[in-house]
């Protein structure tokens, strides 16, 4: 998203890559307090983008928000209304008629279902007790598919004071919670992000412990049950995860010390790989994509003043 010259607003950002520059394309906003969180590509004339918007600045009650490139523009694409406020997290394609989108709305964990022709919600299970603060049970952050009968969602939900690990999976008729362990059996844990190479071999990493002292977590998938996997010891967080082959795994995300935080599986461990922070207060990575296992990107935010706005970040490994 973009703040625009009035700072109460929020809108939607959308850049492009011609192959040696950035530059914004235009999208539409539903409201002036809209934002995207994820993108799907299934080819060049077809993109998926979601997030959300609110009628105020304050963005206390939300909206899904959807958008198609089909080439030449973006538009808004009508999706269900869901209980009372709610949001899209992460989106993945099946093919052209079978995409998925998951988020929150205010009763739980939300997931929508694109057949060709209009999205609609899917039933998920009722998991986890609506948090104190208001906010739901559970949500979903993260979605991956393997084929259209083998689809995995994760996320968290709050079992009356804490966050636990949510893991959902769609077998191509309904959607269960799957057994999945926990890092931290004190402040609780959250998965962001999902990637899969195989059916037996899917990862997802997020955080685990408190927002003033939280450690990356990382989960395995190898057919039969999740695991943690260890990873290097650092306060910090992973927000997304791009799988390239067995031995070559990337996620991203910051550290506590207002650093950008990249770890890399090579087979057989997860290693923290060297990288650039611009701004002089705070970098951090929320995305990443692969080209190849010679080009993987990232992008996020850096601030370089106390009061200062965010700007773009985008890293790029070669």
């Amino acid at each position: 998203y973009i703040t625009s010259g009035n700072s109460s607003q929020t809108l939607p950002l959308v850049q492009h890559w011609n192959g040696s520059s950035w530059t914004v394309v235009p999208s539409p906003s539903v409201t002036p307090f809209s934002y995207f969180t994820n993108v799907a590509a299934l080819s060049a004339n077809n993109i998926w983008v979601v997030g959300a918007y609110s009628t105020s600045s304050s963005f206390s009650q939300t909206l899904p928000l959807v958008e198609h490139w089909n080439g030449s523009s973006w538009t808004v694409v009508p999706n269900p209304n869901v209980n009372s406020s709610g949001g899209l997290s992460e989106v993945a394609a099946v093919s052209t008629s079978d995409i998925w989108a998951v988020g929150y709305d205010f009763n739980g964990a939300l997931i929508e279902h694109w057949d060709g022709t209009s999205w609609t919600v899917v039933s998920s299970p009722s998991i986890g007790t609506p948090e104190s603060s208001g906010s739901g049970a559970s949500d979903l952050s993260g979605i991956v598919t393997v084929s259209k009968n083998d689809i995995w969602a994760v996320g968290r939900y709050n079992n009356g004071s804490i966050n636990r690990v949510l893991i959902e999976h769609w077998d191509g008729t309904g959607w269960t919670v799957v057994p999945s362990p926990n890092a931290n059996s004190t402040y609780g844990d959250w998965l962001s992000s999902v990637a899969a190479l195989s059916a037996n071999n899917i990862w997802a990493v997020g955080n685990s412990g408190t927002p003033d002292s939280y450690q990356p977590l990382i989960e395995h998938w190898d057919g039969s049950n999740w695991t943690v996997v260890p990873s290097p010891n650092v306060s910090g967080n992973l927000s997304k995860i791009a799988a390239i082959s067995t031995n070559n795994i990337w996620a991203v995300g910051s550290n506590t010390s207002g650093e950008t935080l990249i770890e890399h599986w090579d087979g057989s461990n997860w290693s923290i790989v060297a990288s650039p922070d611009p701004g002089l207060i705070s970098n951090s990575l929320s995305g990443i994509a692969v080209v190849s296992a010679s080009e993987v990107w990232a992008v996020g935010y850096c601030q370089s003043t106390k009061n200062g706005t965010h700007q773009p970040l985008i890293e790029r490994y070669s």
